[in-house]
């Protein structure tokens, strides 16, 4: 069995500002930064279109497959859709035997069957990493279709996982990690957000993304643009095993200097944070949750059921200074 690599699973996405910079010197038409592509299909209901892969971030090519399966789609529950059905795209390795790329496999439909999603083809090459993923078509809605950066002022933020992902993971490449904590970092990242999204929609939710490799930050900045500030409690934010204390001895993934760079100057603390606290918003996770924003008043009224599925980690403001307030 292969290492984990450091740099597996969403840690592996491209520096945003680097893909920005790429973009506009392509030349580029793309003038959103929404989860999925969307075509109208003219009768009340749009096609959404994501595709996700990464390198291997579990040491069972089995658990590696679910994990590619939910994270890949995570992007259409994020949009209020329904996913349908999906292509693989795999690279496998000359060193793999056939009974390991069939587990990877095996993994990814033991995910996507009781869903309903179908696996109806895909392309697989051998190059010198092992890279698993899936280009995953849904349907959906127009009027439940959610976007990443709608929120209203007063609107309840709410994260349907916890966080810290990515430095459990960071932990596990150097055999430091508990593993309490690695086997429930792994049961949020095999478990899909289809429940999450249907009550999003079911409640109207104002704003919907998943936080992925750009972490907390950088979702939570996405979808307050220009206009609003996101002011957090730092007591609930929801935080897998000991993932702080794996951030205060610099257990660190490979993305999230990248993150740290791109986003600190947008967030303030009302308090002196450790260096987890500060951390764990540029932590990327890998399958992470669905992250939204709810109408107050709508909250309140939430059934209880459908409120476990959320931690309430803050309230949408008026843009003030920083994009980002931390309070305890």
């Amino acid at each position: 069995m292969n290492n984990i690599n450091c740099m597996g699973g969403c840690s592996a996405k491209l520096d945003n500002k680097r893909l920005q910079k790429i973009l506009k010197l392509s030349n580029s038409s793309l003038k959103n930064n929404e989860d999925c592509s969307i075509y109208d299909l003219g009768n009340g209901t749009s096609l959404v279109e994501s595709i996700d892969y990464f390198p291997q971030i579990s040491d069972s090519y089995y658990i590696y497959g679910q994990i590619t399966a939910c994270n890949s789609i995570s992007d259409i529950y994020a949009m209020g859709a329904t996913p349908k059905f999906a292509l693989s795209v795999l690279t496998v390795t000359n060193e793999m035997s056939d009974e390991e790329i069939a587990e990877i496999i095996k993994g990814m439909i033991s995910i996507l069957n009781p869903l309903d999603i179908r696996i109806e083809g895909g392309h697989t090459i051998i190059t010198n990493d092992l890279i698993c993923g899936l280009s995953v078509t849904g349907f959906v809605n127009n009027k439940d279709l959610k976007q990443n950066n709608t929120p209203n002022i007063g609107d309840v933020i709410v994260l349907s996982k916890p966080l810290g992902f990515g430095t459990i993971i960071a932990a596990k490449t150097v055999d430091m990690v508990d593993t309490k904590d690695y086997k429930e970092a792994l049961k949020w990242m095999t478990t899909p957000n289809k429940e999450a999204s249907l009550i999003a929609v079911k409640y109207n939710f104002s704003a919907l993304t998943d936080v992925t490799g750009f972490g907390l930050a950088g979702h939570l900045l996405e979808m307050m643009g220009s206009s609003y500030c996101a002011q957090i409690a730092i007591e609930n934010l929801p935080i897998v095993g000991n993932a702080l204390q794996y951030l205060d001895q610099y257990f660190l993934n490979g993305a999230i200097a990248n993150n740290r760079r791109n986003y600190k100057d947008e967030i303030s603390f009302s308090f002196k944070p450790s260096f987890g606290q500060k951390e764990i918003f540029f932590d990327p996770q890998t399958s992470g949750g669905l992250l939204g924003t709810v109408d107050s008043e709508t909250w309140a009224n939430m059934d209880e059921e459908s409120k476990k599925c959320f931690w309430q980690i803050g309230v949408v403001g008026n843009k003030r200074e920083k994009a980002i307030e931390v309070n305890d």
